[in-house]
């Protein structure tokens, strides 16, 4: 049977490989917790299989150019215990990756736990105790010790976690610099208490949001961004949605009252879906969500792309902003976002400091806040964002010379960026016109990335598939494809419907269609001439049978 088929039909949805395929790699196995000081030699690399603790007192350093591979199948995870450390000593050319242990075309994320740092520094739970999780990826943290010292991360990506990097009662003597998570399946980052500061954060395409800070946390963080271009991951449960910072609190049973999650952000990139996309599930909410009597301050940064860019979500956030006077929004550029530019969920309590939201946000009178841009600036970057990473290269950041975006103020603003933390510069956002940082050690296309250090990976007979099924053998040929035409060939056993799919290397269905399948060889002929440059997964299902292979476009 021999089918020509042109791909003229693309899909807007997303389907991860299901399948279970680890690397085939000669790695340290690690499987037992670090119970002295320990250190990861540059460039090898490590399997971690199962959950493993930093324990109390003990510090694992991590050189630059290590590898570590986290196993699906046991779902492995690292936890750094209260009173020890854990150091990741990357560079900007030689970064360190933890990352799936899966091949790339089986990545996907929650593919393991992710990282857990328990400090020692105050957070809102009763006795300062947080105790967080089940089994042994749990957060046990808390304390007095609002400078606790849980080590220092620079130049660091996590790739495909659950969970993302989990910061619970981290302190301020803590280093985070230069940390990427890509495709986590929840939150990118979360601060749970503690007063830990940051700078130079990356977050690509998570699940739910880019930045969560609650459970009393005051962390300090400048220069960084988030961004979602897949509009195919987002929430997928109904009790949560995807966004790009939240801030919140919590009162009540097993809660102290204090202290009150009050984060302070400076110069932040909140790129939004909307960016790149017209129309997108409504689980894509809001920029910056503020929520259940949260406190906080955003200073000289960009919100756009989102349904809603600034959110508040009751009269306890409305307090809080006007006669509270704890929070705090000025010198920002809100910009793009598809409803509205800002939202309250509740009224406007009256009598105020200003007449509404609207009066707040610009600045006009009483306790409003001064110098905010919303009237369609032009970033003057979008072109550069919105492309295939895997096959047009990385996003550029930097502001073209035509954008329109106000000056920073640090003048008349004297809350929580008096901290010396805090570096004054002339642009809004995490990057100015000339210097994209991000360059040398971040991963735009993680799918793309191969961690088997032998660079193999496995051939496709030796691929495990979720539904139980032995992927057979499927032979894909001239590949790489010469004159825009790839032929498969396959054995079938049994006549019956079949699919034959296409797939990004990023995990984006492409096409797919419905194929009358034969018993015996089967041939396949593709026309490949809508194609970009670039590596491609082809899937034929049929019945419970999986024929897989990767295609190579030059």
């Amino acid at each position: 049977m021999i089918l020509l088929w042109t791909f003229l039909v693309w899909g807007v949805y997303n389907s991860w490989a299901q399948c279970i395929s680890p690397c085939v790699t000669s790695a340290s196995v690690i499987t037992s917790d670090i119970t002295s000081n320990t250190t990861w030699t540059a460039g090898n690399t490590y399997l971690v299989k199962g959950v493993i603790h930093v324990t109390s007192g003990n510090a694992l350093t991590i050189q630059n150019n290590v590898v570590v591979l986290f196993e699906k199948s046991s779902f492995a995870g690292l936890v750094v215990d209260k009173n020890a450390k854990l150091i990741v000593s990357g560079t900007d050319t030689n970064p360190v990756v933890f990352t799936s242990d899966q091949e790339s075309s089986c990545k996907a994320p929650g593919d393991f736990a992710g990282v857990i740092i328990n400090g020692q520094a105050t957070n809102c739970f009763l006795n300062n105790n947080m105790d967080m999780g089940s089994g042994n990826f749990l957060i046990d943290a808390g304390g007095s010790i609002d400078n606790d010292n849980s080590g220092s991360i620079e130049y660091l990506r996590i790739e495909y976690s659950r969970y993302g990097l989990k910061l619970a009662s981290v302190g301020n003597q803590t280093l985070l610099k230069n940390i990427q998570v890509s495709y986590a399946d929840s939150n990118s980052f979360e601060f749970l208490g503690g007063t830990v500061r940051g700078e130079q954060l990356v977050s690509f395409n998570p699940r739910n949001a880019d930045f969560v800070f609650s459970a009393g946390n005051r962390s300090l963080i400048r220069e960084s961004v988030g961004l979602r271009t897949d509009d195919t991951h987002f929430a997928n449960d109904i009790n949560s949605f995807s966004s790009g910072i939240i801030m919140s609190f919590a009162e009540g049973t097993g809660y102290s009252g204090a202290p009150v999650t009050h984060p302070v952000l400076d110069r932040m990139t909140i790129i939004g879906p909307y960016t790149c996309h017209s129309s997108l599930d409504e689980m894509f909410k809001y920029g910056v969500f503020l929520t259940d009597s949260t406190e906080g301050e955003i200073y000289h940064s960009i919100i756009t792309g989102w349904d809603v860019g600034y959110y508040f979500n009751g009269d306890d956030i409305v307090y809080n902003a006007t006669t509270g006077g704890t929070i705090h929004f000025a010198a920002n550029t809100l910009y793009g976002n598809f409803s509205e530019d800002f939202a309250s969920r509740t009224g406007w309590i009256s009598p105020s400091c200003v007449f509404d939201m609207y009066s707040w946000v610009h600045g006009e009178v009483g306790c409003s806040q001064p110098f905010n841009q919303i009237d369609d600036p032009l970033l003057d970057f979008e072109d550069m964002l919105c492309k295939n990473y895997c096959t047009a290269g990385a996003p550029d950041f930097v502001l073209g010379d035509v954008s329109s975006l106000e000056t920073t103020h640090y003048v008349n603003i004297d809350n929580g960026l008096s901290n010396p933390f805090f570096i004054s510069s002339d642009y809004r956002g995490a990057f100015d016109q000339t210097t994209d940082w991000t360059l040398g050690w971040t991963e735009f296309c993680p799918i793309n990335y191969n961690p088997c250090p032998e660079l193999r990976e496995l051939s496709i007979s030796e691929r495990t598939f979720s539904s139980g099924s032995t992927a057979d053998p499927l032979t894909l040929y001239p590949n790489p494809v010469q004159h825009n035409l790839c032929n498969l060939r396959f054995t079938s056993g049994e006549k019956n419907q079949g699919k034959v799919q296409l797939f990004e290397i990023t995990g984006k269905m492409l096409w797919e269609l419905n194929i009358n399948i034969e018993i015996g060889t089967q041939e396949i002929s593709l026309s490949t001439q809508s194609l970009a440059q670039g590596s491609y997964l082809i899937k034929v299902i049929s019945g419970s049978n999986t024929y897989q292979g990767m295609l190579f476009i030059q």
